[in-house]
Formats: structure tokens, sequence, C-alpha cells
């Protein structure tokens, strides 16, 4: 222990005071009584520091001349390799590194530079004790297991004080740069793509040191944070259709449901329908029951498109429900799928037992506002009706179109069987778009909304992205 100690004070003399002040306590060190069963070991002890001394000349003289070497080519320890030339050096700062081709310059400083490059700089692999001794003393703990490991291959002797006194330094090295790459990376003039894909690029070793444990949650904060800004300034990285802005704000969301991962824009409703699905496949969206488009818009200027199949020949397709802001709905609902020759008789029964809603007793198109009053009990939430359907062919293309007025305009195909004007409409709250079935499940393969996005709901949705996102960086091991 009393010799542990010693060695302790002798490489800390080292990299403090050079050569001189090492000597100076070995030397000591040979007139303490207690120590003379470690006479050999001070002996080497005394000639490392000398060595050491003579490997640091030599080292100096070599990084000097990296200005004068001309074109260079370099591994950092980071495993990049550059190439130019050094325009300057100085051994406290590092020097100015012009990068080949002469349009841009970094600065390097030694412990930038890959372990074996010092290889060269240094005495031969049989004095890595030495070597390993300097390197340490200059900050390289790296360079400095590397030289011991070197002179172990060679055949030297096992040195365990100065091989944990290698290990401790590596360590304690390590956890400093994975604390400064995390400080980096939380810069605010980082992208975020730029952030996952740096923190991606972390080797597995600094996962699992105690600054990146200390350190992560806050850049995954920032993380989010940053994340969650851009997501809301561009709304196109909020959906998995297709989403384009104008440049009065406007934003368009088209569905063809080419691929699976649209449905996750479309959110079913078990509060309503416990039965409510979403299933995208071949170029169609699929669904049964209340489904909400997951986007919320600005009151006023809402304009829906969609084609809807039909599956069941007997029966009308699809309603559209617009501004539905919770249970009990409270509303727009429009009736599609339907004939256009207009209401002859309309009977609503809230209090009826059995069907609820509102009740066409011949082919017609209705455009009715919800009060959430005694819903359907098959469909909660949904009013029905006992129509015949009118629907030709396998598609019919549907147009709904609200405005500031208050107005909401209904097209099918290519007449205009209603432009009502709804009272309350225009002022009311962002809300949703929702699809409800008369039939148990109904078929969309073309969805077109435009609209102005509820702020409000933006910040909320792009921060829910971005914390899912968050979710799948890589953490601590």
């Amino acid at each position: 222990a009393r010799w542990g100690e010693t060695y302790e004070q002798v490489l800390q003399a080292f990299e403090r005071g050079g050569a001189p002040a090492a000597q100076g306590i070995l030397e000591g060190a040979q007139r303490d009584a207690a120590l003379k069963p470690y006479a050999a070991q001070i002996r080497e002890a005394l000639s490392d520091v000398a060595a050491a001394e003579q490997a640091g000349r030599g080292l100096d003289r070599a990084l000097r001349a990296l200005v004068s070497r001309g074109a260079l080519s370099l591994r950092l320890a980071s495993g990049e390799v550059v190439e130019g030339r050094f325009s300057s050096w100085d051994p406290g700062t590092g020097g100015q590194f012009l990068l080949k081709g002469g349009e841009s310059k970094r600065t390097l400083r030694a412990s930038d530079l890959a372990p074996d490059e010092f290889m060269p700089w240094v005495l031969p692999p049989s004095q890595g004790r030495a070597n390993a001794l300097l390197l340490l003393s200059r900050g390289l703990p790296g360079a400095a297991a590397l030289a011991y490991k070197r002179y172990r291959e060679a055949g030297g002797a096992e040195a365990k004080l100065l091989a944990a006194r290698i290990e401790a330094r590596r360590g304690a090295a390590l956890e400093g740069r994975v604390g400064s790459a995390l400080t980096a990376l939380a810069s605010p003039d980082l992208d975020p793509t730029e952030i996952s894909a740096r923190l991606s690029a972390f080797p597995t070793a600094w996962r699992r040191t105690a600054a990146f444990k200390a350190g992560f949650p806050a850049l995954r904060a920032s993380f989010v944070t940053a994340r969650g800004a851009q997501l809301a300034s561009s709304p196109e990285g909020l959906f998995k259709g297709d989403c384009k802005v104008d440049r009065r704000g406007k934003a368009t969301l088209s569905y063809d449901f080419s691929e699976p991962g649209q449905g996750r824009d479309f959110r079913p409703s078990p509060t309503h329908y416990a039965g409510s699905e979403v299933k995208v496949a071949e170029g169609a969206g699929t669904f049964k029951g209340v489904v909400f488009v997951e986007a919320r818009f600005l009151p006023g200027s809402l304009k829906v498109v969609y084609k809807v199949q039909t599956w069941d020949p007997k029966a009308p397709n699809l309603n559209l429900l617009l501004n539905p802001q919770s249970a009990p709905w409270t509303g727009i609902l429009c009736g599609v799928g339907l004939t256009l020759t207009g209401i002859d008789s309309l009977k609503i029964d809230t209090q009826a037992r059995k069907r609820a809603g509102y009740v066409v007793d011949l082919p017609a198109h209705a455009l009715l506002e919800l009060t959430g009053a005694t819903p359907e009990r098959r469909m909660p939430g949904v009013l029905a009706a006992d129509l015949k359907p009118s629907l030709r062919g396998k598609t019919i293309r549907v147009t709904v179109t609200t405005s500031e007025k208050g107005l909401v305009k209904v097209k099918i195909g290519s007449r205009i069987p209603l432009n009502t004007p709804v009272a309350g409409l225009a002022q009311s709250e962002p809300g949703y778009v929702a699809l409800a079935p008369l039939a148990s499940t109904y078929e969309v393969v073309e969805l077109e909304l435009t609209g102005k996005l509820d702020p409000a709901w933006l910040e909320e949705r792009a921060r829910a992205i971005a914390e899912q996102e968050a979710a799948t960086l890589p953490g601590p091991l």
C-alpha cells in the first residue's frame, strides 16, 4: 500500500512538473526504510521517468515538424480520416489543419488524433512503460494504453500500478468526452435529425458511461423541444398521408390509401362505438364504426373531398361529422350516398326507443345539426335513418365545403343538392372531421381535407410525435 501511494505521487508529479518532480519523490523513496523491499521497482521507475523525458523531447519535435511535412493523411480518434496540411501548431492549443482543396480548415489538438498516430513518434515498444508515462502526462490515455499493450506484446513484464492508472485515466477521459459530446448535441443550432444521427453513431461503450446516463434525459428533452418546434412549423411531417401547405397557411391532406401507414392518421373512437376499426390495404381505407381524422381545423373554409365505395347495395354508405367535440356530440351531420331528389317528408323523433334521430320516408340527402340526444343504440353517437340508397356503380365523389359565413355546401358528383346556412358553425371551436357509417362497414378510396390547422393542435400533435421519436433514440445501457 505504501509503495502504491508513492507510485501514485510519482505519476501525479510527472504530469504536473515533469521528470525533476517525479525523480525527487523517487529519490526520497530510496531513503525510506519502509520501502526497501521495493528498491528494484524504484530503480525501474527512475529509469522510466528518465526515458519518458527523452521520449517527450522526441514527441515535441515530431509534433512541431507536422507544419513542415506538407501533405498529411491523419486518422482521428473518432475514426475519421482527414487529408490536408498544418499551417500552424502549438503544443498547448493544437494547430490549424487546412483540409485538402484549401476550402476549409479545422482546429486539431493532439487529443484529436488516433492513438496509433503517436507510436512512430515515441520510443520503441520495449520502452513502452516510459511511453505510457509520457502519454498519460500529455492527457492521452488512449495512446498510453496502446503503448502499454505493445510493450506487453514485445515481452515486457506486467506493471500493475501503471496499468491501473492508465485504465483510470481512460475511464475519466471517456466520461469527459461523452459529457462534451452530449453538450454539443444539445446545441439549438443542430437539426433534430442530425442529433438523432450523431447519437446513433455513439459507440456502445459511450452509452455505458455515467456521463451518458446523467446527460441523456436532458438531451432527450432538448430533442423533443427542438423536434416538436420543427414539426409544428412544417406540418408535412405530422402526417402519413400527403400534406401540402400553401402561402396562406392552408393545409391540404390527401389520402389515396396506397400505403398501410396512412391508416395511422385516423383514430378509432371506442368512446362512441367500441367496434371502431381502421384498415388500409389495396388502395382503400376500410372503416368500421366511427373514425376521426387526427387533424383539427380552425372553423370556416374547411373543404372535404372523398370517394366512397359501396359494400352493401341495399344500405347507404357513409356519414360525415363536422366539428364533433365530445360525447354527447354536437356538430353537423351530412348523410351521404342517398338520392338527390330532396326531402319529401322528414320526421325527427329524439325520444324513439329503437330509431332515435331522423327518419326519411323517401330517398333523400340530408344535412342536420346533431344535438347528441338519445343516439341510436346500435351505433352510439350516430343518428339513424331508414333510407333507400341510390348509389350507382362502385364509387361516388362527395365534396363538403364550409365557409366563414356559416354556409355548408354539399356536392355529390357534379350536382349541388345543398348550400345551406348552419347557425353557429363558423363561430364554433376548432374541431375534428369524423367518418361515421350508416352501414356497419364502409370503404373510402380517396380523401382530401383542406383548411387551416389549429395552432394549439399542431403544437400538441408535434410534441406527441417528437416524444414518439425520442423514445427510439439509443439510450443508456
